[in-house]
């Protein structure tokens, strides 16, 4: 008997619902695959994101890769490798965001790098991680004129038309966020030794 509609389609697994997907090119019959893990995936780019409007507009953007990229693979066991795909794909965008980052704390990215195979140095995951949290614990201003000068590299000027801080301001707090990143670092290294807590 041939499944048809939406409410047939809901019956069947992951994997189904996929090959289904792939012999009609349909994106509706990949919206049974979005309705039943939205919401995870969006869990996991909260995670590692640390935004609710990032993690919803990279949520989207992850379910619109699928379109395209879950025709190109053989998937065993969806829930998994969907998974591993949306942690990938996080980890990315945080790599975009964090090469500047590493000025403010050599210590930890000399002891925590990875080998690219151009033979470069990148941040690893924990690196990456490590980093985020820090500057999430930084005064809101600190954070935002350091996410804008460094991480969007945006001129003072920019940054200032953008806060609406003065020149002197934006200076103050990039000193301040730097300073503060430093010490948060150390606090970090000193109980994640202890207790992983941070």
């Amino acid at each position: 008997m041939k499944l048809t509609g939406n409410n047939r389609l809901k019956d069947l697994s992951d994997e189904a619902v996929i090959a289904r997907f792939k012999e009609s090119g349909k994106p509706a019959v990949l919206g049974i695959i979005y309705q039943r893990y939205a919401r995870l995936v969006f869990g996991l780019c909260l995670k590692y994101l640390k935004n609710v409007c990032n993690a919803e507009d990279e949520t989207m953007a992850i379910f619109e890769r699928l379109l395209s990229d879950l025709q190109k693979h053989n998937i065993q066991y969806f829930r998994g490798w969907l998974y591993k795909y949306s942690k990938n794909h996080c980890l990315m965008i945080l790599r975009k965001r964090s090469p500047q980052m590493i000025e403010f704390i050599p210590e930890m990215i000399r002891s925590d790098m990875n080998d690219t195979e151009q033979g470069a140095l990148e941040p690893s995951e924990t690196t990456i991680q490590t980093l985020n949290t820090l500057l999430n614990k930084l005064k809101p201003e600190q954070q935002l004129c350091i996410r804008l000068y460094y991480l969007k590299q945006l001129s003072y000027n920019d940054v200032s038309t953008y806060t609406g801080f003065s020149l002197n301001e934006i200076r103050s707090h990039l000193q301040n966020g730097k300073r503060n990143l430093r010490i948060n670092f150390n606090k970090y290294e000193e109980y994640s030794h202890e207790d992983n807590t941070f």
